[in-house]
């Protein structure tokens, strides 16, 4: 496997960002045939340490970092959650950051970010019917 694409092709994209949040820039040993109580079992469910185990058993994995991949999941659940709940500022203590960068987050992307407005704010205009 060569990249973090590989390995959503072979267990799924939640399993790999799992494998690559606990094991990222590590080189692991992959069970020709994985255990329930085997780290990556324990890591990424039996189920998918099974088809890694298919894909490349028996030998090493070098687990990416998945750094961009991790980052736009981290962005597009700061967009989904803000404005439902969550401040900007509970935000950034949740994603251990700051509030101009979460600030920075919102702003970018808006084809794909939802439209999303604060609940508790009132509507400086009235939408037309």
């Amino acid at each position: 496997m060569k990249s973090t694409q590989d390995l959503i092709a072979a267990i799924g994209r939640d399993a790999a960002m799992r494998l690559c949040e606990s094991f990222g820039g590590l080189r692991i040993y992959i069970p020709r045939r994985p255990v329930e109580k085997h780290p990556i079992s324990q890591c990424i469910g039996l189920p998918a340490a099974i088809a890694l185990s298919k894909a490349i058993g028996a030998e090493t994995l070098d687990v990416p970092l998945a750094a961009q991949a991790r980052r736009e999941a981290r962005n597009r659940e700061i967009h989904e959650r803000f404005g439902r709940e969550e401040t900007q500022a509970s935000l950034a203590r949740r994603y251990s950051t700051t509030v101009r960068h979460v600030r920075r987050i919102l702003g970018s992307d808006p084809a794909q970010a939802p439209t999303q407005t604060d609940h508790r704010q009132v509507s400086l205009f009235e939408e037309e019917v």
